[in-house]
């Protein structure tokens, strides 16, 4: 099995004859792969955009591959563009190569189904039906003619551009169709999700079979080279596998399975994974023969160590034996003494308790009595106070009766007494103003006639008129005092009566709102109980639905155990090859970082050879010149020796000194110096290529290290932004869930509980309105989630592209 999954959505798929090579699809790109034994490799990419349908030939030496309304042919092995085919209108639907490759077939939603011949990519026949959008064309065994189904539920043999015959399926729409080998079986899929099978023929005998139900939407069909198998494809991501059994007479035809030595087992390799595997092999070959001499010296130490282990725990055994036996003995004498002291003690016990469940019966026989007099006189209790509790019941609502009467009639004859009071306070306050504005002119008369008299009697009179006035002001205040008095209780009256007044309004608003909201529930009650029922059906049709599901699952689930049961050994196989590849791993990174140091060792000595090829140099030319040097002295000294002279000897003599020992000490003495400090800058500029290397590895390592810290955090943090995302959809899913609970809990309430006045108890205002709120928020919600969650798990928009068993 060869598994890869892409970035983008696929949108079409090709898989070459010899199983090679696969042209997958994309939204920017048609795109070859290579089928590797391990992985699917990119070879070439073609540029044409969201490809929805591609073909390869029958020899696999082309391919049609369709952009919108064009039909491009390429080369399969030199990629070049051959052709492009443009006549249709509309999107192209479908293809279909002839038998021979010479002729391709197309249909589109444009309602023509054209024939193309591919020695001019020209169009040589066409039918065109405008109110038909065609999904599908297949050529018969023959290439003489096409099959082709569309939105007019009808199924259309097309020969020489015109109509040989016509199936009608006036209960489905074909969106695909297959015809097996030899023409026999036309298998059609249907856009409600079944799949038919008719007797074809080329004779012209159709005989349609009973359809089976598969899944919504029939997306592709495909059936083996030998008829035995057919293969489903649906909307939903699901490959559907069945077996095809041709009947004759009632009974099953038979079928001569194919040799699987006419199936080729071979597989694409690149030469860098052969030369890998070789040498993986190699390896693994020579470490198993060090395995297998380590393994046998082990074993042989092994065996040895056994016999001695095995000699030695024979002759503990048998001591053991014998010390058992002995211990035996004795436990069977003490066991025989302890099974007779339990039985005794058995019987003492079983005597025992005979006599204390005798005492126990009689007992409880005593308390049963007790307790069912006590229960008696406890039921006569609660009777008698059941009759109290009733006459009680009804003294408490004649009293509370009459003391509402009593109560109105003392507020109505409080009320009248207030009024009775205001009228009289107000007709004392006339009368005192009367009386003060007469008091007030009868005092100025006579103040006005006594103003003689006081002027003769000024000291009585003075002091008379003082306690008058004294008196008047005392009277004067105590009037003002009533009259305030009086005021305030009138507006207090007048502001308690506006009060009620206004207390009896908003009654009487309330009582009429009261009313309208009534008359609105009993509508709304009506509303929900339609919609209850609604759901209700609802409900049982996704219960169908969901058992329907469960046997898929079932079956699917069974399919996957033995799928399971058949991978478990090839997975444990693989888990013992990765243990040995990770153990390889390991080597190979041990035997780097040991050619890695080797390497640096061979850095070093190549460079001191290197230096003492130098020196080498150096030491041969100072031997040189050493040696010219002696030839000149022993020249010189001929030339001494052979003259006769002895005057001449003293004075060549001490030339020969000047010329050579002190010419000699000073060169040695010259030269001493710069060979060491030419050693000493040798050696520094060692040291500070080392040094820059050094750097340069780290400033790399800090680049990929901060590289790694920079995609880590922006994987966490992508991580996070997805987990918040989570989160907040799990709120608002548990919101929405809480509230469609208590609205239907709300509502049950209102259908089951009714009212006294034979309708059902509406909710509050502000619970209506919430539970408004929350059905309109969660009606559809409520009924889409429960039929996706019952359907099985598929990938319905990522790339991933499987190979390998169905």
């Amino acid at each position: 099995e060869v598994c890869k999954t892409f970035p983008d959505d696929i949108s079409s798929i090709a898989i070459h004859p010899s199983g090679f090579h696969l042209l997958l699809g994309f939204s920017d790109k048609l795109r070859l792969f290579n089928v590797l034994i391990e992985d699917l490799r990119q070879y070439q990419e073609f540029p044409i955009k969201s490809c929805k349908q591609v073909k390869f030939s029958n020899g696999g030496h082309l391919f049609a591959a369709v952009n919108i309304s064009n039909i491009i042919i390429y080369s399969t092995y030199t990629f070049e563009k051959l052709g492009v085919l443009i006549s249709h209108t509309a999107l192209v639907k479908s293809v279909c190569w002839s038998p021979d490759d010479l002729k391709l077939a197309s249909a589109g939603i444009d309602g023509a189904v054209y024939e193309w011949s591919l020695q001019g990519y020209s169009r040589v026949e066409e039918n065109v039906s405008r109110n038909v959008h065609y999904s599908c064309v297949v050529y018969n065994q023959t290439g003489s003619g096409v099959v082709a189904c569309g939105d007019d539920r009808k199924i259309t043999e097309l020969i020489k551009s015109s109509t040989s015959r016509e199936l009608n399926t006036p209960t489905s729409r074909v969106q695909q169709l297959l015809l097996t080998n030899g023409d026999k079986i036309l298998i059609a899929g249907t856009m409600e999700g079944t799949v038919s099978a008719v007797v074809w023929g080329s004779e012209g005998v159709v005989k349609e079979g009973t359809p089976v139900a598969v899944a919504e939407g029939i997306t592709a069909l495909g059936v083996t080279k030998d008829d035995c198998i057919l293969f489903v494809g649906t909307e939903d991501g699901m490959l559907f596998q069945f077996d095809i059994h041709l009947m004759e007479h009632g009974e099953v035809m038979g079928v001569t399975p194919e040799d699987p030595a006419n199936f080729l087992d071979v597989v694409l390799v690149t030469r860098a994974d052969m030369e890998e595997k070789t040498a993986a092999m190699s390896d693994l070959e020579s470490k198993i023969g060090e395995i297998q001499v380590q393994s046998e010296y082990k074993l042989h130490l092994h065996d040895q160590d056994w016999n001695d282990k095995t000699k030695k725990m024979k002759e503990e055994m048998e001591a053991g034996r014998v010390a058992a036996e002995g211990r035996f003995e004795a436990l069977r004498r003490r066991k025989e003494q302890q099974e007779l002291e339990a039985v005794e003690a058995i019987q003492n016990m079983e005597r025992a308790h005979m006599k204390a469940a005798e005492e126990l019966e009689s007992l409880y026989e005593k308390k049963l009595a007790i307790e069912a007099q006590r229960y008696r006189g406890l039921l006569h209790e609660k009777e008698d106070l059941e009759c109290s509790y009733e006459e009680q019941l009804e003294i408490t609502k004649s009293k509370y009766n009459s003391v509402i009467l009593k109560l109105k009639g003392e507020y109505e004859a409080k009320t009248k007494e207030q009024q009775d009071g205001y009228n009289r306070l107000r007709d004392e306050l006339a009368n005192t103003k009367a009386q003060f504005e007469e008091f007030v002119q009868q005092q100025d008369d006579d103040h006005e006639d006594e103003m003689l008299r006081i002027r003769q009697h000024h000291a009585k009179a003075l002091e008379e008129e003082q306690e008058t006035v004294v008196t008047l002001k005392s009277q004067s205040a105590i009037m003002r005092r009533r009259f305030e008095t009086h005021r305030n209780e009138m507006e207090q009256l007048k502001g308690t009566l506006k009060k009620r007044e206004d207390e009896i309004k908003a009654a009487n608003e309330r009582a009429d709102e009261q009313d309208r909201q009534v008359l609105m529930l009993k509508s709304d009650i009506r509303d929900r109980e339609q919609t209850i029922d609604n759901k209700e059906k609802r409900i049982s049709e996704l219960r169908m639905k969901a058992k329907e599901l469960e046997k898929i699952k079932f079956v699917l689930d069974y399919k996957y155990k033995e799928l399971k049961k058949e991978i478990e050994p090839k997975e444990t196989q693989i888990l013992h090859m990765k243990e040995q590849i990770k153990e390889m791993d390991e080597e190979l990174e041990r035997d780097v970082r040991t050619n890695h140091a080797l390497g640096q060792a061979l850095n070093d000595k190549t460079h001191k050879i290197d230096n003492l090829n130098n020196e080498i140099k150096r030491q041969r030319a100072n031997v040189l010149e050493k040696e010219r040097v002696i030839q000149l002295f022993v020249t010189d000294l001929e030339k001494l020796v052979t003259e006769i002279d002895p005057a001449y000897w003293r004075d060549a003599i001490r030339q020969l000194y000047r010329t050579y020992v002190k010419k000699g000490n000073k060169e040695a003495g010259s030269r001493d110096v710069p060979d060491s400090m030419d050693e000493f800058a040798r050696q520094r500029e060692y040291m500070e290529r080392s040094l820059n290397t050094l750097k340069k590895r780290a400033l790399k390592n800090e680049d990929a290290v901060q590289v790694n810290n920079q995609k880590k955090a922006m994987e966490n943090s992508l991580l996070i932004d997805e987990l918040n995302a989570l989160r907040r959809e799990k709120r608002l899913l548990e919101s929405k869930v809480s509230e469609l609970t208590s609205e239907m809990q709300t509502m049950r309430r209102s259908r089951k509980v009714p009212t006294p006045s034979g309708t059902r108890d509406s909710p509050a205002p502000a619970e209506l309105a919430r539970s408004r709120a929350g059905s309109m928020r969660g009606e559809s919600p409520a009924t889409t989630p429960a039929l996706g969650s019952a359907r099985p798990a598929t990938q319905s928009g990522s790339g991933k592209l499987v190979r390998g068993n169905p």
